[in-house]
Order: C-alpha cells, then structure tokens, then sequence
C-alpha cells in the first residue's frame, strides 16, 4: 500500500480563528479498560506547557486523596502516573474524579493503559465543558463479556438532577431502567458517575444543570482484530461544528475491510457529503440520530452541515501484515473552526507514533517541527471538491513531545499509534496562540519590569528589570493587586495604611468607626450588634458573632434540630439538612449541609432505616465531603485529607 505509514492527519485553514483544549482548571478520569485487576495497567495524566508560557508552570494533580505536583518549562511536558484505584468499575456513583490545576494554561491528555488495550484522549478543561451531550458507544462482535460505558464529572458545583435519557437498557444503582425511560442522577462536588450496558448507548441525551465533562466508549469493542478499550470525552453540543474534513487510515491488508464515521445530531440537519470519487450527495438528518458512514483506503471526507454535528470516527483495527495488527481506537474529527497554529504531540512509549495532517493546499509549506522547519518529504493527497489536501507521518517509536506549528495557517492534528494487538487514537492538544491575560491588559514581549500600580501610578523610579514577557494593563489603568483597574478604581492612603477601594474597615480598636474606601474615605458612626464584639481575626478587626447554634444527624438516622427537636426520617434520597436563609443585610456567611442517604443494607437484604452516605458542607466558599466508609478522611475542595 503506497503511503501507507503509521500516522494520522492534520488540516490548515488561513483564515481562521486559532482555537485549542487549554485551561488551568481541568477534572477527569479513568472508565473501565478491559477487566479490573488486568496486567500492565497504566493511568497517565500527560501536561504539556504550550511554547508561549511566560514562565515554569506549576501543575497539581489531585488523585484519591493524593496529591502530586511538577513545574513544567514552556514548550515541555511532563507526565504523571497515577494508582490503579482511579479506574471506575461497574455502574456505580461516587466514583474516582481526578483534578488537574496549573499557574498557567496547559493542555492535557489522558492515557488509559492495560496490556494489548489502551487509548488516549484529550482532557477538556472546565471552562469547555457544557450542559447537553450525545452519548456514543461502539458496537461490538467481543460478546456480553464487555460494556459499552460512559461517564459524567462533576466540578465544584452541586448538579442534582442531571437527566440521562436512555436509548438502551441500563441497571443503575439496583435499578432498572429500559431504552426511552429517563435516569436521574444527584451529583455532589468532584463526583464522577459511570453508566455501563450490554446495549447500544448511542444517542442517549445527557442534560445538567450545571457544566458537565462526558467520556464515552466501550470497555472493549471489537470488530476485525482482538478488543481494545476505546474513550474519548466528547464535546457538548454547543462546542459542535459544521465543517469537516476526514482523511482515511492505511491498516487494513484486506480491501474488503473498512473504518467507521459516526455522525451525530441533535436536531433537525441537512448533511453534505463528499467522498473521494463520488458526488456529493445530502442526507437529512432527525434529531439525536446517529448515521455510520464506512471509510476506506484512500478515499477522504468532506462534510458540512447547516446545524452542528458530532462526528467520531472508530478504527475497526487491521492486519497490516507479518502477522501484526492494530487493534481499535477511537477519536473525535475536529470541526474546523476548532483548529490552531501550534500544536502539543505526545508520542507513547511502546507504539509506533504517527500523526495525519490536512491542509490547504496552497498552504502546505511553513511547518515546523521543534522550531525547526520539519524535515519530511510529505506526500499529500488533494481532497475531492475542496482546496484542502492531506498527509500521514510516522516520526517514532517509544516516548516522545513535540511541538508542531505553522506561521499563519491554523490546523489540526490527529494523533495515533499503533502494537502488536493494541492502538490509541485522539486529536493533538492545540496550543493557545498568546498567553491568556487578565481583563484590561494585554501581553508583550518586552513589558516594563516594574509596572504602574495604585500604590505607586508612577512605577518604581529604580528598576532592575527593564524588558521582561508579561501581561501589562492597558493604557489608562494600573495594577491593583493581580486585576489591571482605571485610576479612578483605585483605592485609599488612610493614616499611612493602604486600602483596596470597596473595602470596609474599623480603624480604631472598639469598631465605634466603620471606614469605607471609594476612592476616598468616608466615615460613619458604628456600633457591633447585641450578640457581637468587636475583635481582629486573620488580621481584621471586625464585629465577630458570639454564640452558635448546634443540630445533629445520627444513626439510622436521628434528627435532633436547633431548637432541639427530635425525630426519624427513613427516606434514601438527597436532602438539604441545613440552609442559611434571610441572610442579606446581616454580616453572616452563607452555608449549606446537604445529605445523600441510602438503604441500609448492612442490617438486612431488605431494610427498612436508611443511613447516611455522604454528608457535604459548603461554607466560606470551601466544599467539604464526609463519606460513609472512609472513616478519618476528609475531602476538602476536592482533595481527601486525614482528620487523624
């Protein structure tokens, strides 16, 4: 087979917007791969910093209860991994969600590893995510051994009521639930919910309250080869695009053997499709329907629609001769507004690495690689009724990071690998073009070192840093702490004591005075309230409350209220034990205590008294979770702790 290299493709678009998966705050994790407790298992989390960082960026990742930190220099990656306890087994709730934080913005991707069963994917950060999904899991001839699964994550957020509509049968917490019938689901901060079934899941409807991240694909799906884990976390539908262009995989020896494309929609579409050869012809698409298309070697795709669409494709794996072959993967088609100028390629230890890219055509010189031109003869292949072409690269085997960029042109990259009885398969994270700055500042590449601020409008006279890359407050405005404000925003010089405009505060020691700095400092006449005294605590001086009010939950379970009433309440639901109400114009804190019952099967089969699953508490903008079993643990904004 001419061309017939182990990669996958990329696409430049000039004109375009440059888009790509960066973020600081990213959440995950691992469905079942395969068997639990199977050889060789490997869960990586693989950050890359993109090549515009103004500097080292620290990234914690949070996994059960532990907690692992790196520094990453721009244009580098670095790669964790993590205890084989955040793989998710079964149809369960509650179960490991891992937390990806950085300094700055950061790509992520995930790799799921047991041996001869892998894929990767790329992580989304939170601020991506969104409130309506398309379910899609592959079919498979592996038997009812293996599931198609999917997956919902929660972030900081209580999201009760997140509704799944089912296309196909699922038991869900003890629960049946049959194809059309609707499956809700209470999701407490930082919990992740998986959905497993013998049954197509595809279409199946996923809608939140608040954002959501979705993975979807199967535990292992198999169709020419032997079953591979595929996963891929899906886009929500208001990420959707309209324009798409598919390049073909080399693997298959036998010429009556195919891929798959998988079109999705979720209302109403009319779909263009060209293919290599054939004339275009449109297919009218219903909401949440889900369309395969059979893809081979070396016919290309052009689709465009006039709604959103979703579209996966899924290697069906292939014998690509000497008694080798590729098992399954899977990944998402990146509609074209999505593509970016720079991209992060992580190639995995013990796979052949390759990458295909599609590009217009009369843009296909200016890559680089590493900052360096890219040193490939490239044979590319034209797209039939377009301007764009396309081309596969083999660059390696075993662990590898590379950079991969175009001066002007935004495109996209796939990237693939291939072992004996095993492959992965995900689009390449695309790298931010300039760093994110704050609101009213921009970023240069020779700031002043000592900029403006509003305790000092001028900037410091002596400077010893006169060039630095950073951020810098448009004209007009100065520093005011990390935000970039106007003059007029800045705050107050009240008896040699800075102030931050809208703070409050007590100069003298008995809170008679209450200042407030708006520019400049009024006064007032103050006293505390009767259950009040006026003290410093974190270094404010202010009324503090004297006094408390105490209700406790216990048992199977008992109720003893503020005003100490007692009662027994048996219901195996979610409920809000405790709420601050009429809060405005007092100076107390807002707080919740909400509490997850169940049944309590430890006393019988079939008991009658309920207990306490999980209790969370929000207070002081902190989420704390106590959990049924996990005796002297805390969670505390997603971290677990020791109470001991």
């Amino acid at each position: 087979m001419k061309g017939s290299l182990q990669c996958f493709t990329v696409l430049l678009l000039s004109g375009l917007c440059s888009a790509g998966p960066a973020g600081k705050e990213f959440a995950t994790a691992f469905m079942q791969n395969y068997i639990e407790d199977y050889k060789g298992s490997s869960f990586k989390i693989e950050v890359a910093s993109p090549p515009t960082s103004l500097q080292p960026t620290k990234v914690k990742v949070t996994a059960l209860g532990k907690v692992y930190e790196k520094t990453v220099d721009p244009g580098k990656s670095v790669s964790f991994d993590l205890p084989k306890g955040v793989e998710m087994i079964g149809s369960k709730k509650n179960l490991p969600t891992v937390l990806i934080e950085a300094s700055q913005e950061v790509t992520v991707l995930s790799l799921n590893y047991k041996k001869e069963t892998a894929d990767t994917s790329v992580v989304y950060p939170v601020k991506d995510w969104g409130t309506e999904y398309f379910i899609f899991t592959p079919m498979s001839t592996a038997g009812d051994r293996f599931s198609k699964e999917f997956s919902i994550i929660n972030y900081k957020e209580k999201n009760f009521g997140v509704e799944v509509y089912l296309t196909g049968p699922v038991t869900f917490q003890r629960q049946k639930y049959f194809a059309g019938s609707k499956l809700t689901i209470d999701l407490l901060p930082f919990e992740s919910v998986q959905i497993q079934s013998q049954f197509d899941l595809s279409s199946t409807k996923v809608i939140s309250k608040f954002p959501v991240g979705v993975l979807s694909g199967h535990s292992c799906t198999k169709k020419y080869t032997g079953c591979n884990h595929v996963y891929e976390q899906l886009q929500p539908v208001k990420s959707w695009g309209k324009e798409f262009i598919v390049a073909p995989l080399p693997f298959h020896k036998d010429i009556n053997r195919y891929d798959s494309l998988y079109i999705q929609t979720s209302q109403f579409t009319q779909v263009k499709v060209i293919q290599t050869g054939i004339d275009f012809l449109t297919l009218p698409m219903f909401p949440g329907q889900s369309l395969e298309l059979i893809v081979t070697w070396p016919n290309s795709y052009y689709l465009s629609a006039d709604k959103g669409i979703q579209v996966l494709y899924e290697f069906n794996g292939g014998d690509i001769g000497k008694k080798q072959y590729y098992d399954p993967f899977l990944f998402t088609i990146l509609p074209t507004d999505q593509f970016s100028t720079s991209y992060s390629l992580e190639g995995q230890a013990g796979f052949h690495n390759m990458f295909v890219m599609v590009a217009l055509t009369k843009d296909l010189g200016g890559f680089t690689v590493d900052k360096l031109p890219m040193p490939l003869k490239i044979e590319w292949h034209k797209v039939d009724g377009t301007e764009y072409s396309w081309a596969e690269v083999l660059y390696g085997t075993g662990a590898s990071f590379h950079q991969i960029a175009h001066a002007n042109s935004p495109f996209a990259i796939y990237s693939i690998g291939g072992a004996y009885a095993n492959g992965y398969g995900s689009p390449a994270s695309g790298n931010p073009d300039a760093p994110e700055c704050p609101e009213n500042s921009h970023y240069e590449v020779c700031g002043r070192g000592c900029p403006a601020t509003c305790e000092d409008p001028e900037g410091p006279s002596m400077c010893n840093t006169s060039c630095v890359k950073s951020c810098m407050c448009d004209k007009g405005y100065v520093l005011n702490g990390k935000k970039c404000v106007p003059l007029s925003q800045c705050g107050c010089l009240y008896n040699d004591k800075y102030y931050k405009n809208g703070q409050v505060f007590h100069p003298n020691g008995l809170c008679q005075e209450e200042c407030t700095c708006n520019g400049k400092v009024k006064c007032v006449k103050f006293s505390c309230g009767p259950h009040e005294t006026c003290e410093v605590k974190n270094g404010v001086r202010h009324c503090q409350a004297v006094g408390k009010g105490v209700c406790t939950i216990s048992g199977d379970p008992h109720y003893k209220t503020f005003d100490n009433s007692l009662y027994d309440f048996q219901g195996t639901c979610t409920y809000t034990a405790a709420q601050g109400c009429y809060l405005e114009g007092t100076r107390l804190n807002p707080f919740s205590v909400v509490v997850e019952n169940e049944k309590w099967y430890a006393m019988s089969n079939n008991p009658k008294v309920s207990v306490a699953k999980l209790v969370a508490v929000e207070v002081y903008g902190n989420t704390l979770v106590l959990r049924k079993n996990q005796a002297g643990m805390i969670m505390v904004n997603g971290i677990m702790m020791s109470l001991l």
